[in-house]
């Protein structure tokens, strides 16, 4: 059973008579012994050495993605998240765009550009959709009955056209394996949603790089699927920003799947963005060695952390370029022989250190 701390609200004090009165007295003392009482309860939980700030709750959250994510080597952009593991005074938020676009086998030309178009950004619109499906949802658990085409995927964004939360992503594969099944849902500011049975688009494909035009806007981009899709007005999606509730100073710390499936040594660099401007002095590099052989990459897992000043509404993200589109932060399923769970590409943890400095 989980121990709280119960916050002591002041009493309303009883107005007293004209005159002395012992029944008054006896009830004004009684008031002012049980809030002593709370005041009592709470901080003896506080300073007792068995709890001392164990039954604090302070902000902090994490978040994981399960997806395999890329960059370009050219044009910034932000890493993920597909999931919150838990949050406390943190949510999730995403970057969008809207824009005018066309595909051409793996080319996506775009104009009228409203927002920033980054690389890893999934597109949703009419054309777009990887799987349709009938579903319902309860408590974030989508329970799929049939697919009539395409295939689920983590990572997809999910759009019914009116009861989901704008953002929905499966997170993870519960017992549905791209088909029929159960599916978890994340939304960025980690609601809890619930839907009848209604038809279900998921949109699992992304921008892999852009190939012309001015950084983010208008020109042309590569997807990581080929078709065609006629010119039509475009969402761009990725969630990536971790935003503040509460002021304070905060202990920011991240870890990232890398593999380089070049055979030549490449890099990675990362570094952090704070209400959409770069930090100074926050760009890591990655050093990532050659492939093992044709097909077998050369992995390593990288971390270190920032402390972060935020206000309430501030959020933060991580920022990426490599040296190759070989490299990738990638996702790698559970094994059974031996056994160990999944590894996720980024995992990114945030807690609170104190109030803010001065």
């Amino acid at each position: 059973m989980v121990q709280r701390l119960i916050p002591p609200k002041a009493p309303n004090l009883p107005i007293g008579p004209v005159a002395y009165e012992q029944r008054y007295q006896d009830q004004f003392t009684n008031v002012l012994r049980l809030y002593f009482n709370q005041l009592d309860n709470v901080f003896g939980s506080l300073l007792n050495p068995g709890y001392s700030g164990a039954l604090l709750q302070f902000p902090s959250a994490s978040f994981q993605d399960n997806t395999t994510q890329v960059a370009s080597v050219t044009y910034p952009s932000p890493m993920s998240y597909t999931q919150i593991d838990y949050q406390n005074q943190f949510t999730l938020a995403d970057h969008t765009a809207t824009f005018t676009g066309s595909r051409a086998l793996t080319t996506l030309t775009t104009s009228s550009v409203s927002g920033y178009i980054y690389v890893g950004m999934h597109i949703i619109g009419t054309g777009w959709s990887t799987a349709t499906y009938t579903a319902s949802i309860t408590d974030n658990v989508m329970n799929v009955t049939a697919v009539s085409s395409g295939t689920i995927a983590v990572g997809d964004y999910i759009v019914d056209g009116s009861g989901l939360a704008t953002g929905a992503r499966i997170s993870q594969k519960l017992t549905g394996t791209g088909g029929t099944g159960t599916y978890e849902i994340n939304v960025p500011d980690g609601s809890t949603i619930s839907l009848s049975s209604t038809t279900i688009n998921s949109y699992g494909i992304y921008i892999t790089d852009q190939l012309t035009g001015t950084a983010g806007g208008a020109g042309t981009y590569s997807t990581s699927t080929s078709g065609t899709v006629a010119s039509g007005t475009v969402t761009g999606r990725t969630t990536s920003k971790i935003t503040a509730q509460v002021d304070g100073t905060y202990n920011f710390q991240w870890s990232g799947q890398f593999q380089n499936l070049n055979n030549a040594s490449q890099d990675v660099y990362v570094w952090l963005r704070v209400n959409g401007v770069d930090l100074p002095g926050s760009t890591g590099q990655i050093g990532l060695l050659q492939r093992k052989s044709a097909g077998v990459p050369n992995k390593i897992i990288a971390a270190w952390n920032y402390l972060v000043p935020m206000n309430a509404g501030d959020y933060i993200e991580l920022f990426w370029l490599v040296s190759s589109t070989d490299v990738t932060m990638s996702t790698y399923p559970k094994s059974t022989s031996p056994a160990y769970p999944a590894t996720a590409s980024l995992i990114s943890t945030v807690s609170f250190v104190s109030a803010l400095y001065t």
